[in-house]
């Protein structure tokens, strides 16, 4: 849909469909190296695609607000905001856990894909392990089939 209160640009990005493709270049980013700066980067700019429905097509804000309900999408906030403000407060608080190259006795079964890289990353929140870079491709598809 296009977006119908376009305010001036900002290093270019005007719509969500802008933001979107943003994110997908982090996600590119993060797949390649799992460093904190582009966990971070990946998250807070796939969470933030929201203020741009909000302001480019304000009828849309209902549908948004389910579509944010979703767990995949409050995982998505907890991350973002647990980045930004160190401890949450009025979320449950989400603990980052970093597996190196190889399992260990206490890496949750399941958790993480046996061909993955050197790295996994894991977030913990309400006794589920979240694969960050899977949430994030999780995402994007979540982000592409709202903005359709």
């Amino acid at each position: 849909m296009q977006d119908q209160n376009i305010p001036s640009t900002f290093f270019q990005l005007t719509t969500a469909q802008d933001m979107l493709e943003k994110a997908k270049r982090e996600l590119r980013r993060l797949e390649a190296d799992t460093d904190i700066d582009n966990v971070y980067n990946f998250y807070v700019t796939a969470y933030h695609i929201q203020d741009y429905v909000r302001i480019g097509n304000p009828s849309r804000i209902p549908e948004l607000e389910k579509f944010l309900s979703q767990q995949d999408l409050v995982d998505c906030r907890n991350i973002c905001n647990k980045g930004k403000h160190l401890i949450l407060t009025r979320h449950p608080d989400p603990k980052t856990i970093v597996y190196d190259h190889a399992l260990s006795g206490n890496t949750p079964m399941g958790s993480m894909e046996l061909s993955g890289g050197d790295e996994w990353i894991l977030i913990t929140a309400e006794n589920r392990h979240i694969d960050v870079i899977n949430l994030a491709r999780i995402i994007i598809k979540r982000w592409e089939n709202f903005l359709i």
